[in-house]
C-alpha cells in the first residue's frame, strides 16, 4: 500500500512541477530569433544552390529539415509536390511568408527545379 501511495505522490509532484512549463516561440523581432532565421535562412540558400535536378525529395528533406510551408497537386496523371523554404526576409511581422521563401518542385518525388519560374510552369 505505501509503494503505491508513493508512487501516486511521485506522479502528483510530476504532474505539478510539468504543469509550469511555458513553451516560448520567438518571433523575428526578437534578437536571438533574429539571428537565428537569418543563419537559417543563409543556409537553406547555401544548400539550394547546390541541389541537383532529379534528387530525391527525402534527400532534400534530410538537407534542410521540414519545409516552412508545401502544397501539392496533380497534373496529367503526375504528383506534384512543392516544398517551401525560406531564403530571404521581407517583413519584419514576425513569420515567414511565401515571398520570403523559395520553392522546390518536385515530380513523383524528384526534384524538378526551384524558383517561381518553375513552379509557375508546372502548376495547374
Amino acid at each position: 500500500m505505501n509503494n503505491k501511495l508513493t508512487r501516486a505522490i511521485a506522479l502528483s509532484a510530476t504532474i505539478a512541477v510539468l504543469s509550469g512549463c511555458v513553451i516560448t516561440v520567438h518571433d523575428d523581432k526578437d534578437s536571438d530569433s533574429s539571428s537565428s532565421w537569418k543563419v537559417r535562412q543563409t543556409e537553406n540558400r547555401s544548400i539550394i544552390t547546390e541541389l541537383s535536378i532529379g534528387t530525391d525529395i527525402n534527400q532534400v528533406t534530410d538537407l534542410l529539415g521540414p519545409a516552412d510551408d508545401s502544397e501539392g497537386f496533380e497534373k496529367q496523371g503526375k504528383t506534384y509536390i512543392v516544398l517551401f523554404y525560406r531564403t530571404h526576409h521581407r517583413h519584419d511581422d514576425g513569420k515567414t511568408s511565401r515571398d520570403e521563401t523559395t520553392p522546390l518542385v518536385f515530380k513523383e518525388g524528384k526534384l524538378l527545379g526551384w524558383g517561381q519560374s518553375v513552379l509557375l510552369k508546372h502548376q495547374p
